[in-house]
């Protein structure tokens, strides 16, 4: 008896071991720093999640693998995708990088360290040739020289030890790497220690140091004719990728009236990419030290128009000053090394005034979100290896695609409020659902942080909940009908397919986002039968919650499907009735429903619905009732305000007031910022000092800060005793 009931609670222990066993991974914290995903060693462990039990203490450990994400991101046709823009990665956190006004971004040291690099216009693809090389080396006595020795419109140019001999008037082209807050720009040629002593004592900080200079004076060598332009990320420019390997960039070899095939072909025009900041012909200045209102900028071109004597470039120098508006964090794939079941996402993060933190994930169930293809023989594209993709092929015999069988689409962006974590919280009641479907074995992440010129946002960890243990082998989902004809509440049918094996979870309760508050829910059928006199329905905000009897065996559960008939609103093109399966012992672990064919008896195949185009973005105010008596009696004592907010993809501010006719404030309902929606507010009577406001007519405004600008809806409302 003793040894049956030491067998059973074993058993339970187990049991309960099992079932509390969540798993987490920290990006951001111990060995999970934000460095090592970044820039991994192919296929080397870069950390590590664990799994724990229901007082967080730490069962195991597992090792988390980075993989090189191959041809450096995910192929994009247009011209101007150039890869991730790095934030500032030290002290345990991401935030934008900060530009020093006494650092000289062009310098090759910093230059080729930001991703950056330096050509000349007539070849973007190329890698930085010595002559070039000699203008951002911090060395003023070397030199990238023009010597004029014949008419060059006569003559073909010579090339002899690295002298060009001739007109060559290309530009010399400066990638700072990423788009950069920049407001200076200064060009010298060598200059002579004594002779040219003043020109270099005149200098503005940061001054070179004299010493560094030669002892023979080019100053007659300076730019007379020149031009200063600019161009930020969106120029399609063809240019080598940076260390990842990949090739490169589509786009334009060359720059426009710039080069035009002579090498002699001088234009006043500037390249349509460019915007010139200064044209002239008449500088008399050896050092040219341009400076303008701060700009946010990729590229710099120096372009001496056609010289009719000899010229020279010693240094170009680039300052700027302020935080780089845009950076993006992109991780490597991220091996977990079986699949596992997404749960949750949450962060902690700073978001100043002006700032903000975007967030997205994406899953697979391969090492390469990408397929790589070759022609065959037949004319069908068939799968070929990364090394085989980078030999050159005769055009169109290669292609790359999205993997889109084994890989997921990047998630729309996540409410960073939403998935804020609170402090000191650790048991999981915050963050928001993962919106990247899984069982899934590898995942990647990409975060753009948006920083002011003196302000930036700041990630402190990103984390992950999850369970090894799936509910279900998968979870199928649509949703029907897929389309809509009106923003009224409409009926729909949700259907679920579950695919159940051995070793997962089981589950029994189905939670579908409706985005506002579902109008109700009339039929929930598992498996043909009607469960809700057993089970009802719990109609949220925002969303329903359903449940039913456990299903958890393979051979009886397994593709038994669950019917939800509800009706609500759409206010969103395209929106996702997302969904998710859970065990209500564990509610924290959450498996997300992946869209597809769920029914024969629809054909939509999704989750998401389509609502007509046009109209406002803010819509139906409602007032109810017109007429109220907050007196204490229980009868119409508060005011309901409702209205619709449609079309928003992300979280716009959104002020809620009651006014006088006058236009004076009396109450100030909301404030907060947020999406698409339906939305309801009540008014007790009551101003903002808490005292009962006078009877009469009073405004009620709704005022939306949008992309499009403000819009403002109003209504009457009355207030009587």
């Amino acid at each position: 008896m003793i040894d049956r009931i030491g067998l059973a609670g074993a058993l339970l222990l187990a049991l309960a071991s099992t079932l509390w066993a969540r798993a987490e991974f920290h990006l951001g914290s111990g060995a999970n720093d934000w460095q090592a995903f970044a820039v991994p060693e192919e296929g080397s462990p870069a950390g590590a999640y664990v799994t724990v039990d229901s007082a967080r203490n730490v069962l195991r450990e597992h090792p988390v693998s980075s993989i090189e994400e191959l041809g450096g991101g995910s192929y994009l046709p247009e011209f101007n995708y150039r890869g991730p823009d790095l934030p500032h990665m030290e002290d345990g956190m991401l935030r934008a990088e900060w530009i020093d006004p006494l650092v000289n971004l062009a310098r090759d040291s910093v230059l080729f360290a930001r991703g950056g690099n330096v050509y000349n216009s007539a070849n973007t693809s190329r890698r930085a040739t010595p002559d070039l090389l000699e203008v951002i080396d911090g060395d003023p006595t070397t030199t990238r020289l023009i010597l004029l020795l014949h008419n060059p419109l006569l003559v073909v140019p010579l090339v002899r030890g690295g002298v060009y001999y001739g007109g060559w008037a290309s530009a010399v082209i400066v990638n700072l790497g990423k788009q950069t807050p920049i407001n200076r720009v200064r060009v010298y040629p060598r200059l002579g220690r004594l002779d040219d002593a003043a020109a270099i004592a005149a200098m503005a900080e940061p001054k070179p140091d004299p010493e560094l200079f030669g002892e023979t004076s080019f100053a007659d060598n300076y730019l007379e004719w020149y031009e200063i332009a600019v161009t930020d990320n969106d120029a399609p420019i063809k240019e080598f990728p940076g260390s990842t390997g990949g090739g490169e960039r589509p786009g334009q070899g060359q720059f426009k009236r710039y080069f035009e095939g002579t090498a002699y072909g001088d234009s006043a025009s500037t390249d349509p990419n460019f915007e010139a900041l200064i044209q002239t012909r008449e500088n008399l200045d050896p050092v040219i030290d341009l400076r303008f209102p701060t700009r946010h900028e990729r590229f710099v071109s120096v372009r001496p128009y056609l010289p009719e004597r000899t010229w020279e470039m010693a240094e170009i120098e680039i300052y700027g000053e302020g935080y780089v508006r845009r950076s993006v964090y992109r991780t490597q794939i991220l091996d977990f090394g079986q699949p596992v079941s997404w749960s949750k996402i949450r962060w902690r993060s700073e978001r100043p005034p002006g700032t903000s933190i975007e967030v997205r994930t994406r899953t697979g169930n391969t090492p390469s979100p990408d397929l790589f293809l070759r022609r065959g023989l037949s004319g069908r594209y068939q799968p070929i290896d990364w090394p085989t993709f980078k030999q050159r092929f005769p055009s169109g015999e290669v292609k790359r695609s999205p993997d889109l069988k084994n890989w997921s689409f990047w998630s729309s962006t996540y409410d960073i409020s939403a998935g804020e974590g609170r402090e000191g919280s650790a048991a999981w009641t915050d963050g928001t659902p993962l919106l990247s479907p899984g069982p899934s074995r590898y995942i990647q992440f990409e975060i753009v942080l948006m920083a002011a010129s003196d302000r930036t946002p700041v990630l402190h960890e990103l984390s992950l909940l999850f369970s090894e243990a799936p509910s279900a082998a998968q979870v199928i989902g649509e949703i029907w009908p897929v389309e809509v004809d009106g923003f009224e509440p409409h009926a729909f049918t949700y259907v679920v397919k579950p695919v159940l094996r051995d070793g997962n979870r089981g589950f029994d309760r189905l939670e579908i986002l409706t985005g506002g508050p579902a109008s109700g829910v009339s039929a929930v059928r598992v498996g043909g039968e009607e469960v809700m006199d057993r089970f009802p329905p719990e109609v949220l905000e925002d969303r329903i919650i359903l449940s039913f009897d456990r299903l958890e065996d393979p051979g009886r559960d397994s593709e038994k499907r669950i019917e939800v008939e509800f009706r609500a609103r759409v206010l969103r093109f395209g929106a996702e009735f997302s969904g998710w399966v859970y065990d209500s012992r564990e509610p924290d672990l959450k498996q997300s429903v992946t869209p597809g064919d769920a029914t024969v008896r629809f054909v939509g195949d999704g989750l998401s619905v389509r609502t007509p185009t046009g109209g406002g973005l803010l819509q139906r105010l409602d007032i109810s009732p017109p007429v109220f008596t907050p007196n204490g009696d229980g009868i119409n004592d508060e005011a309901l305000l409702s209205f619709d907010l449609r079309d928003l993809t992300e979280a716009r501010p959104v002020e809620v007031r009651i006014l006088t006719l006058a236009g004076r404030l009396v109450r100030r309902l909301s404030g907060a910022s947020t999406a698409s929606g339906h939305f309801t507010h009540r008014w007790d009577g009551l101003d903002e000092a808490g005292r009962l406001a006078p009877p009469g007519l009073y405004l009620t405004q709704v005022r939306l800060e949008s992309d499009e600008g403000r819009r403002t809806a109003t209504a009457l409302v009355s207030l009587a005793y």
